[in-house]
């Protein structure tokens, strides 16, 4: 290479020949070590760890510099902590009073919502039938449907996790459809592979999860990373967001129709 640093794929080499791969940092992007590590001697923010160019941080250097990382992250969360407390401070009574009737307005949103979501039979994972599902479309905003087959030891192990999601997430109706009861279904949204999930928002499937793809074609996977993979496309909330987090949007005028 004729530059100092010459990019290979996902690595670097150094002037030295020496493999470097680039670190991700917060804020940064994609920076090499050295680099960084420069930037922070030059700026003394770290003035006892030391480096020298076609040097790697080893040891107790390398474990040094992560906690120094840490540490500066966990300081801008605390600031950011800090400045919220502080306006939460300075709002007067009358704002106060504003903020808790919104809360107030919105937990009682949720709160019908998931009335009427459970009369509606979420909350349970059960199996349907083709016209069952034409029904659901029109009072269900999200529906989550796992096309099965009895002998299939795939579509054995996700209905447990889709049992247990159903459960945890009444926001979002959970169903299975036997391929060998609804040709039609089958031919029309063109399922070809078990285990088969069609997501369907506002009465259109918008994406369709083939097999373990989304898991590394792996058996062994992990109720919340299927949560995870649910909510990257937006049909149930994150594992780590409340209910009354999650954005419902008109849906009360949708599950009050008729």
């Amino acid at each position: 290479c004729t530059n100092a640093m010459a990019s290979c794929g996902s690595c670097c080499r150094d002037a030295a020949g020496l493999t470097v791969r680039p670190l991700k940092l917060r804020g940064g992007g994609k920076r090499d070590l050295h680099k960084w590590l420069e930037e922070v001697k030059v700026k003394n923010d770290f003035p006892e760890f030391a480096v020298r160019k076609n040097e790697m941080p080893t040891g107790n250097a390398l474990e040094n510099a992560i906690q120094y990382n840490l540490m500066k992250a966990a300081s801008v969360m605390e600031k950011q902590v800090d400045e919220k407390i502080k306006h939460l401070d300075d709002l007067d009574s009358d704002e106060i009073e504003q903020l808790r009737e919104k809360r107030v307005r919105r937990l009682k949103k949720i709160q019908y919502l998931q009335n009427k979501w459970r009369a509606m039979g979420t909350g349970d994972y059960v199996q349907v039938s083709e016209r069952d599902l034409f029904s659901m479309f029109r009072h269900h905003k999200r529906i989550v449907v796992h096309f099965f087959r009895e002998s299939t030891e795939r579509c054995k192990l996700l209905d447990r996790h889709l049992s247990q999601l159903a459960v945890e997430h009444v926001e979002t109706m959970f169903v299975k459809v036997d391929v060998e009861k609804a040709p039609f279904l089958v031919e029309k949204l063109k399922v070809k592979v078990l285990p088969c999930m069609k997501l369907m928002k506002d009465e259109q499937v918008f994406k369709t999860l083939i097999g373990f793809e989304e898991f590394g074609n792996r058996d062994e996977f992990k109720t919340r990373e299927l949560a995870i993979c649910l909510a990257r496309y937006e049909m149930i909330r994150h594992p780590d967001m409340s209910l009354d987090e999650f954005e419902v949007g008109d849906e009360d005028a949708l599950l009050s129709s008729d």
